[in-house]
């Protein structure tokens, strides 16, 4: 914390702004000022899911939105399946709901279709700030 606040005090930089605009390449990687980018292999993601499963907690993540949304859960959902890369978006995409779950992790990814904000997105939002909700969404 007295890192990112010396950096915005002398820099006028936070954390989420040098993310997107100060920094530089590293070979073909973008390096942001005053953050590591660290590229999280498959063993690394199952730690992090242990850790949380150890404590009692749930990993449940949501994504809603549209077909960019949809791109990111599926790309998320085959890395933790098989730590395999992402691939190019699917063309024959449609808008409907999907879930993934792996119970040796205690993880839930679920995707909601959302390409607008509408009333079924504010009951789903209503519903979560009441009651059990996702961990991440």
């Amino acid at each position: 914390a007295i890192y990112h606040s010396v950096l915005h005090a002398t820099y006028d930089v936070t954390p989420c702004k040098g993310l997107l605009k100060d920094g530089m390449y590293k070979g073909d990687m973008w390096q942001p000022w005053g953050c590591m980018m660290h590229i999280y292999s498959k063993p690394d993601s199952e730690r992090c899911f242990r850790y949380s499963r150890f404590w009692g907690k749930n990993n449940h993540i949501v994504f809603v939105g549209d077909s960019k949304v949809h791109q990111i859960y599926s790309a998320t959902r085959r890395w933790l399946e098989n730590g395999n890369a992402p691939v190019k978006a699917d063309p024959d995409f449609s808008y409907s709901a999907s879930v993934w779950e792996n119970s040796r992790e205690n993880l839930k990814l679920e995707y909601l279709p959302a390409p607008e904000v509408n009333s079924s997105m504010i009951k789903c939002l209503e519903r979560w700030s009441k009651g059990p909700g996702p961990t991440v969404l």
